[in-house]
């Protein structure tokens, strides 16, 4: 990369850059002071916990009701981090939000230092495994979890540090990137790749020193030119998304970009998101399949079992607001399962299984 990239890429990692990422990250990221009330939240903590910025300036206990506080045990495990330097965690926790959904936490509390050694801040760091589909799964969300608390912890520890650790922190964020789960990447304002993560290279199928520099439309997704949302965002300054399909890996990704801007307000790079959204739109096409059996009238001449037309029947939605669209979904998959093995012992004997 040529030195003036470099030292382009340097700035990325002020407090702007810490920032930006904090924002889009994944992770809830909770610093307390030592008094044990908030001070620093991010976007995720709001996705995840249901809670606004009304907790800043609060305690945990503060806003957490009984008997879930007692159930979580932050009350004794925050005051052993701040105390006793303890890292608490990692753990599993059961939670349940305002708007009354149970969802399953990753926990984990660790001692941000000072340079005197005593303990400044506290930083808790949450994830949601509620909706994660296998135990190796979660075995591996951990992992890459715990990388991502080390470089928070060495990210965060550098902003009281002087402008000679610069050096440091760029290596700290890249191994933040690293471990961020979602294909992300970092382009110019020619959309020229100047940092990828290693989910990134992974979705492309190239090594890494093959990604950097190079337009993201040669390297993946692999379009004609930019993205007419990386245009929208570098035009108005403001985050753009947009919806692609990528039918060489046969995955549907939901794409965003993020303008960085430095402190003068002049644009410097943007970060790019992808996130898979292919077992979402495989379940939209599921339920529209559903709706076309539970709406499709049959002609009067067709045979109408003793029973009742259950397609008829179902115009009306009672069925599909009786039991639920997700335990229809497998009822309707199994039934078209049935049908494609009916139609092939026609096939064969003349007659239906």
């Amino acid at each position: 990369m040529p030195d003036s990239g470099r030292s382009q890429l340097d700035e990325l990692t002020s407090r702007a850059l810490l920032d930006a990422m904090l924002a889009h990250a994944p992770v809830a990221v909770i610093v307390h002071d030592r008094n044990l009330k908030i001070v620093r939240i991010n976007a995720a903590f709001h996705q995840i916990t249901g809670c606004g910025d009304e907790v800043l300036g609060k305690s945990p206990w503060e806003f957490i009701p009984e008997p879930l506080l007692s159930e979580l045990g932050l009350k004794e495990k925050l005051p052993r981090v701040r105390d006793e330097g303890a890292v608490i965690g990692p753990e599993e926790l059961r939670y349940r939000t305002p708007d009354g959904r149970s969802v399953l936490l990753w926990h984990l509390a660790f001692p941000l230092l000072g340079p005197d050694g005593t303990v400044k801040f506290v930083v808790a760091l949450v994830y949601d495994v509620t909706t994660q589909e296998t135990a190796v799964r979660q075995t591996a969300l951990l992992k890459e979890a715990d990388e991502t608390r080390r470089a928070m912890l060495l990210m965060l520890e550098d902003l009281n540090e002087t402008a000679a650790a610069l050096t440091g922190a760029k290596r700290q964020w890249e191994k933040t990137f690293d471990a961020i789960l979602d294909p992300l990447f970092v382009y110019d304002r020619e959309f020229k790749i100047v940092q990828a993560n290693r989910a990134y290279a992974e979705a492309a199928g190239e090594p890494m020193e093959h990604v950097i520099g190079r337009p993201y439309y040669e390297v993946f997704p692999k379009t004609e030119g930019p993205l007419e949302m990386s245009r929208a965002a570098l035009q108005s300054g403001s985050p753009a998304g947009q919806e692609i399909l990528c039918p060489s890996i046969n995955r549907c990704f939901f794409v965003r970009a993020y303008p960085i801007k430095s402190a003068d307000g002049r644009y410097q790079f943007s970060i790019h998101v992808l996130e898979d959204i292919t077992a979402r739109k495989q379940a939209e096409e599921s339920l529209k399949k559903i709706e076309w059996l539970l709406t499709k009238q049959l002609p009067m001449e067709e045979y109408t079992p003793p029973y009742g037309n259950l397609l008829a029947l179902n115009t009306s939605r009672e069925i599909l607001n009786s039991v639920g669209e997700s335990t229809l979904v497998g009822i309707v998959r199994s039934y078209l399962d049935l049908l494609g093995t009916s139609a092939a012992v026609y096939e064969k004997n003349g007659d239906y299984a």
